[in-house]
């Protein structure tokens, strides 16, 4: 996969909205910072979803793969929103069920 597999402008960043400008300056430093893990681990999630197939990953399975927090798995989806669905399983952990991503 190629960083061109994404439809999201690679120079974009995301800054948080705020009646403050210095947490707006924040916000954007932050972002900045982040830029050159973006990709890759934009990257490493749609080629563990490629790897998952039909079946797909759940964020609790995203999570023991990578060590990733729930809140970075959730930005990874969300920039690769026009390439993932809700897959047709679900897993469950711990009486709960959680719903698995897959590739378009």
């Amino acid at each position: 996969m190629t960083q061109d597999f994404f439809d999201f402008d690679a120079q974009a960043i995301t800054v948080a909205p705020s009646i403050f400008p210095q947490a707006r300056e924040t916000s954007a430093l932050a972002a900045i910072q982040a830029q050159p893990i973006r990709g890759e681990r934009n990257l490493l999630l749609l080629q563990l979803l490629k790897e998952a197939g039909e079946l797909g990953l759940s964020d609790l399975e995203i999570q023991a793969l990578t060590g990733w927090k729930r809140q970075t798995i959730c930005v990874r989806r969300f920039d690769c929103r026009s390439r993932i669905v809700p897959a047709e399983t679900r897993h469950q952990a711990n009486g709960r069920y959680y719903t698995r991503w897959r590739l378009v």
